[in-house]
């Protein structure tokens, strides 16, 4: 409503309105279409006229239905057309008249405030440890915020570098020709390369010894964005302008399969017979329960959106060595990878990294193919060669979190109970294997149970095989899935015996002495203790009642508050090689297995060192790392600990072979000699000074645990999460207002790090279950392939409060350190945003008089939560 006649009352003391803008919406054949007859409706009407705001809405039905479906999204798209009307009229309505109460917050601009937070972290430290255990930031912290840190992309480059770029397919079959002819006449192309001439020059197309997935795909096109040829030139841009000019045509035009659906109805498994958890008698236990729940619940792909894309750069020396410095978790795949493509002995090639943009599971396997090209093409043109994936092709060929499913049977008792899951779940591979790899099994036996104790199971897993790329592990890989499709199943239970969530969650919470299903022994109440922290810092009953009262009093902007309890096995951190030496001026120098990928790895390594050394953390570099001495892949969220102990074995190695002169020095000066003194001596006595170790299991009070007596994982970790959520269901926005999140850490290895870690780790989680979905084309192509419709979260999207606590004085005795790991644990926390969000959509739909269950599964997204929450446009209404 515009002010016509000038006086400030918004037109001549009436409010009438003025049409000066147009009504009009974008995502049309053509454009933006126009809604004339709508704005004729509305023209010279009083604001909160219904009857005019009707005839608007009546008349934007062809406007709706003229909307393009091909732009995805319709139903969203077709509902905000209504409701952005309404919402507008709403506001103009409130600023000349008060509006009813119930209506007040939906007609009002929603300020989001400014994220704070606060940490208690300090129950976490020990300080008879330090520097283990006490806050500091990541070495490489300020270099990082400077724009200092160098990564793949940004190490020196020899003057005769070429540049790679992938030519990527387009359909899905049986390739016929690939016809590469105008890519090579293009400006600054040296070479061409396709699946026959690596093979032409002796190269192996696999990717390792017994692997299906190729580097270049030889003879079918088995998913769009498949790699299929390989295009040398003087600069980047070349490369990648010349890779576009690949023709590739196809002798046989494949049906794509896309989904796990699409997948059960072509029997298109990698599993023949299904897997199976079984324990109890879930048969007999189901027909005894008083209620039985029968539902499907999915959580869907995940990019894994690191800053860096997969990088490589490759070279050859005159000896037939080869280097290649690559963005990786893995160095040692990456290593063993090349050689076998070229057709070396494993000793000749070396992988190295010095820290990667980011990782998140997919720089493991995934780095591999990017290296091994740039290998093969440093190879076949005899100089160095740099491959940098553009974000849109490494989303494109690379994959993601595998999608899952859940079919599931559950019984219970009228209390809340459970007695018995059966069902059937599913996981989408993709293509193939992740070089070798399957998720299947971990899937079903390692978390699909998340923190609930239910005493009968019988539960089938099949692996689906889609003509998509290879999906692979992304944090949280077994146990972020299993922990959102078992919440959702007890959330259905909840329902259906008309109980609140939060209690039926906490009647069958794990507590001490109770076994999971694969046959891990819960050792202590500490998942309960998180629970009831959490609880107590959000004043949780508090927060409960007035979530009510906001939803009892406004009808379309409801808040939701859910809180969740969450546990993670954690494996054996085995195997990880260390050497540490000492340089003559005193310093340190740091060699081991783990890769820097963002995580504080190498501060915590560095804190290890010179507390077994028992010298200043400022001479401690920690190097590098390389496929000389690491073989085994960074992931799990236990290679910090794992390098850890290493090093301290290291450590402790060295510190046997310098305590002669230790003892000596001692001895002569009549105190205990400083470090300086220590190596001065071991230089002139030409001593060893180099330590090495490797982690097995070894015993030492306190810092090495040995190996576990609890069950197949080394030990649990906890936590527990308080989300509390608004969403306008007009806008079809929501908002995380707070999380309160507390985990159990037992004693840090650096509870700074670690802090960010959870925050990090929550806030992935939370993307995941609200803002990132993958979207497909008819033919299989990833349309979400860039941040135009792929959203990962920002800013905006954090919780406005954003606590972090660790419990207080809770030692891991199954710990390294008793400490617990902490990079993929917390990203469980996020399955409270959801339960969040379906208690603000609950209360919609009560108000909407829907009735029946509903789904919201991940990512909940705009739409789906629009979908689910069930608005109907025809209540629209400026009264009560």
């Amino acid at each position: 409503g515009d002010d016509d006649d000038g006086d400030g009352d918004g037109g001549g003391g009436t409010a009438s309105i003025v049409v000066k803008k147009s009504v009009a919406s974008a995502s049309f054949h053509g454009g933006v279409l126009r809604a004339t007859a709508a704005e004729a409706a509305l023209r010279g009407s009083t604001l909160g006229d219904e009857a005019a705001f009707r005839t608007a809405l009546h008349e934007l039905t062809p406007v709706i239905a003229a909307l393009d479906s091909s732009l995805g999204r319709t139903q969203l798209r077709k509902f905000l057309i209504s409701s952005l009307l309404y919402k507008a009229m709403l506001m103009a309505v409130s600023a000349t008249s008060a509006v009813p109460k119930s209506l007040a917050a939906a007609a009002a601009a929603f300020e989001r405030p400014l994220s704070s937070g606060a940490w208690d972290i300090a129950g976490a430290s020990h300080a008879p440890e330090f520097p283990v255990s006490k806050p500091m930031h990541k070495l490489s912290a300020l270099a990082q915020c400077t724009g200092a840190a160098r990564y793949t992309d940004d190490l020196p480059r020899k003057s005769a570098t070429l540049h790679a770029a992938l030519a990527l397919a387009r359909e899905i079959g049986v390739i016929g020709t690939i016809d590469t002819t105008a890519a090579k006449q293009a400006e600054g192309v040296v070479d061409v390369f396709t699946a026959s001439d690596l093979s032409a020059a002796g190269l192996k197309l696999s990717l390792g010894e017994g692997v299906e997935e190729e580097s270049l795909v030889s003879h079918e096109i088995p998913y769009v964005g498949a790699r299929v040829a390989l295009v040398i030139a003087t600069t980047r841009a070349l490369a990648e302008a010349a890779a576009r000019l690949v023709q590739v045509s196809l002798s046989e035009v494949r049906t794509p399969i896309l989904t796990i659906d699409d997948a059960i109805a072509a029997k298109s498994f990698f599993n023949d017979a299904p897997a199976a958890l079984r324990k109890g008698d879930a048969a007999s236990a189901l027909k005894s329960s008083d209620v039985i729940v029968r539902g499907s619940v999915s959580v869907g792909h995940q990019y894994h959106f690191y800053m860096e894309t997969q990088s490589a750069y490759a070279t050859i020396d005159g000896t037939g060595g080869v280097a290649v410095d690559v963005a990786t978790q893995s160095p040692g795949s990456v290593a063993s990878a090349v050689a076998h493509a070229l057709g070396v002995s494993a000793s000749k090639v070396e992988a190295r990294m010095k820290r990667a943009g980011g990782g998140y599971g997919g720089k493991a396997t995934r780095s591999v193919p990017t290296a091994v090209l740039a290998a093969c093409a440093a190879a076949l043109t005899q100089a160095p060669v740099s491959l940098v994936l553009p974000l849109n092709e490494n989303m494109d060929s690379l994959g993601s979190r595998r999608p899952h499913k859940f079919e599931y049977v559950i019984g219970a008792t009228k209390d809340g109970v459970l007695t018995a899951v059966t069902g059937a779940t599913y996981a989408l591979q993709g293509w193939t294997s992740d070089m070798g790899l399957l998720a299947m099994a971990m899937d079903l036996n390692g978390a699909i149970d998340g923190p609930f104790n239910v005493p009968n199971w019988d539960v089938t897993g099949r692996c689906c095989r889609t003509t998509t790329p290879s999906n692979t592990f992304c944090r949280g890989p077994i146990h972020l899935p299993g922990h959102l499709l078992i919440e959702a199943a007890v959330e259905a239970v909840a329902a259906a015996v008309e109980l609140p969530p939060a209690l039926v969650r906490a009647r069958n919470l794990y507590r001490a002495g109770d076994v999971t299903p694969t046959g891990q022994l819960i050792d202590s109440d500490n998942m309960a203790r998180c629970v009831d922290e959490a609880k107590a810092r959000c004043g949780f009953d508090a927060l409960v009642a007035a979530v009510d009262t906001a939803n009892a009093t406004n009808k379309y902007v409801k808040e939701g508050i859910a809180l969740s309890a969450f546990k993670y096995s954690m494996g054996k951190a085995h195997g990880y090689k260390a050497m540490v030496s000492v340089r003559a001026d005193g310093s340190v120098l740091v060699q081991q297995s783990g890769c820097e990928i963002g995580q504080g790895l190498n501060v915590k390594q560095a804190q290890v060192a010179a507390q077994t050394l028992k010298c200043p953390i400022g001479q401690v570099h920690v190097d590098l790392v390389s496929s000389k001495l690491s073989m085994q892949a960074t992931g799990g969220s236990t290679t910090s600990e794992g390098n850890a102990a290493s090093v301290r074995l290291a450590c402790e190695d060295l510190v046997r072979k310098l305590q002669p002169i230790t003892r000596h020095l001692t001895e002569s000066l009549g105190r205990q000699p400083a470090w300086a003194e220590v190596v001065e001596a071991a230089v002139d006595a030409k001593a060893d000074m180099t330590g090495y170790g490797c982690y097995s299991g070894q015993f030492e009070k306190g810092v090495l645990p040995g190996d576990s007596k609890l069950g197949p994982s080394q030990y649990l970790a906890f936590g527990a999460c308080v989300s509390h959520v608004r969403y306008d269901a007009l806008l079809a926005e929501a908002t995380v207002l707070r999380a309160e999140i507390v985990t159990d850490q037992g004693y840090s290895l650096n509870p700074s790090i670690d802090a960010g870690q959870v925050q990090g780790a929550f806030t992935m989680g939370l993307g995941y279950v609200l803002t990132e979905e993958f979207l497909f084309s008819e033919k299989g192509a990833n349309a979400s392939n860039g941040t135009w419709e792929y959203k990962p979260p920002s800013s905006q999207d954090i919780p406005v409060v954003f606590n972090i606590s660790f419990l207080k004085d809770v030692p891991n005795a199954a710990g390294i350190y008793s400490s617990k790991a902490v990079g993929e644990p917390a990203m469980l926390a996020s399955a409270s945003i959801l339960a969040a969000l379906r208690h603000a959509v609950g209360a919609l739909r009560k108000d909407g008089n829907v009735q029946g269950a509903f789904d919201l599964s991940v990512p909940a997204t705009p739409e789906a939560i629009c979908v689910a929450a069930a608005v109907n446009p025809a209540t629209f209404s400026f009264a009560e």
